[in-house]
């Protein structure tokens, strides 16, 4: 359960499946910078998804785009991803005769279970990626010899 919050006051939950689904797409779409502009595009389009799907009663549910970026991270935070690999397996079973309708590819082993609609833990997985490359860039450009710094660590 997530709670969105607004300076020190605690909000009702966000339980709404779609409007975290919108929330990754935006991410994704827009690939924001931290601290970056596209949060405020990104966080005006979220509390009118949340307005006009009547989900808050205000066009105002984050205050600015901080507490957006915020519930963004906690949606994120603690979560290990597997990067997606660049082709797709086809390890299809036709319901019908139990039997794999293509191949798969040699040394493909993994599976997936089809559901209807967007797949979430895709979408949470590719802003995960998105947002870590942002703070990779954010912290290298604020600290330019930092891999220096760390090889020397090593």
């Amino acid at each position: 359960m997530l709670v969105a919050s607004v300076g020190e006051f605690i909000m009702k939950p966000i339980r709404n499946q779609d409007f975290k689904i919108n929330l990754l797409v935006e991410v994704i779409k827009r690939k924001p910078a931290v601290k970056g502009k596209e949060w405020r595009t990104i966080t005006y389009n979220m509390n009118q998804y949340l307005f006009d799907h009547r989900l808050w009663n205000t066009p105002y549910c984050f205050y600015d785009d901080e507490d957006c970026h915020h519930y963004f991270l906690r949606l994120i935070e603690g979560k290990t991803f597997k990067k997606q690999g660049d082709s797709p397996t086809s390890n299809v079973t036709d319901a019908q005769s139990n039997e794999a309708t293509t191949s798969p590819p040699i040394g493909a082993t993994e599976s997936f279970t089809f559901h209807s609609g967007p797949n979430y833990q895709k979408y949470l997985s590719k802003a995960a990626e998105i947002e870590q490359q942002s703070q990779d860039n954010y912290w290298q450009g604020r600290h330019p010899d930092i891999d220096a710094l760390l090889k020397k660590t090593e």
